[in-house]
């Protein structure tokens, strides 16, 4: 070292973190409250698509009853008498469409989630896999 040249900085010591010195039982207190969540988690995301399909089939039953409904031969009767009330059935009809198409979109987007969902808490509980 000359005479002007400054010395090298020391590195500073690092600091310990409360979670360094937390007791090893805390650790294994916080693991299995961790493994906890993750196994509610999953088994949540898991049940996503069952309910949905439940759902589904409540909603495709109303649906199927509406259409009955639409199609009775006493409101094609009436419809054949007020051509506003076949204007309105028919809109009706596109209307249960856009919602069955509407449905199997959000059905199929939640299926692909729930899998991608399925496979981050994988990764969160086998970090190493």
């Amino acid at each position: 070292m000359t005479p002007t040249s400054k010395p090298k900085p020391q590195p500073k010591p690092r600091r310990r973190s409360k979670a360094d010195e937390a007791p090893r039982e805390d650790r294994v207190a916080d693991d299995a409250a961790v493994t906890a969540l993750l196994d509610v988690l999953t088994d949540s995301v898991a049940a996503l698509p069952e309910v949905l399909e439940r759902g589904e089939e409540a909603r495709r039953a109303r649906a199927e009853s509406a259409r009955g409904l639409l199609s009775s031969r006493e409101l094609r009767a009436a419809a054949r008498r007020v051509p506003e009330l076949g204007t309105s059935i028919e809109s009706a009809r596109a209307e249960l469409d856009r919602q069955d198409t509407a449905a199997e979109q959000a059905r199929s987007q939640l299926h692909d989630a729930s899998k991608e969902w399925l496979m981050a808490l994988k990764a969160l509980r086998d970090p190493g896999a």
